[in-house]
Parts: C-alpha cells; sequence; structure tokens
C-alpha cells in the first residue's frame, strides 16, 4: 500500500498544474480525495489496534508486579514491542498524508 502512495506521490511531483486543464485538476482532487480517505481509514485501524496492544502491555506489566511473574514481564515486553512498531508504521502515514494534503492544497489553490 505505501509503495501505491510513494508512486503516486512521484505522479503528483511531476504533474504540472500550470498547464493543467481544469477538469484534470479537478479529476485529481477527487482521485487525491479518495486516496486520502483510503489512508485515513488505514490509520485510524492502526490506531485501535496500537491502543489495544498498549493497553494490553499495561495490564501484563500490572500483573507481573503483582506477582512478580518473570512471563508476565516479557508478554508485556512484547506487546510494547509490537506496539513501537505500529507506531512506526502510523508516522510514516502520517508523513504520507501530509505531502498529500499539501499537494491537494495546491490544487485547490490553483483550481480555484
Amino acid at each position: 500500500m505505501e509503495k501505491r502512495f510513494r508512486d503516486y506521490i512521484r505522479h503528483l511531483e511531476k504533474l504540472d498544474l500550470d498547464v493543467a486543464s481544469e477538469d484534470e485538476i479537478s479529476r485529481q482532487r477527487k482521485y487525491l480525495r479518495l486516496r486520502l480517505d483510503q489512508i485515513h481509514q488505514e490509520m485510524v485501524r492502526l490506531l485501535i489496534t496500537m491502543m489495544a496492544f498498549l493497553i494490553s502491555s499495561s495490564i501484563f506489566v500490572a500483573a507481573g508486579l503483582a506477582v512478580s511473574s518473570l512471563p508476565c514481564y516479557c508478554a508485556g515486553g512484547a506487546m510494547f514491542l509490537i506496539f513501537v512498531l505500529l507506531f512506526i508504521r502510523y508516522r510514516s502515514k502520517a508523513d504520507i498524508v501530509s505531502r498529500l494534503v499539501g499537494f491537494l492544497d495546491k490544487m485547490t489553490i490553483i483550481g480555484s
């Protein structure tokens, strides 16, 4: 999915908005909004998953503190590691969104 977005960003960088027709800019804007909706939905799914792993990590660490159990600490650490990996993916998607929103702003300014 991220490869497709990188390819699309390259396409938008090559697109010359000064010589593009109003119809072409309108189509590109609609397609860009569709892509932004798609990536926002994926980010929400990632956010929900991240919070689930963070809560699970906290529960395992709290259980480890309560019963002094090494497996609970290990499970809590593993859950936290998964949370960190998901957070890295979330940040990369947030960077993609910020670049796409910049292109959308350019198209809106030129199209109006």
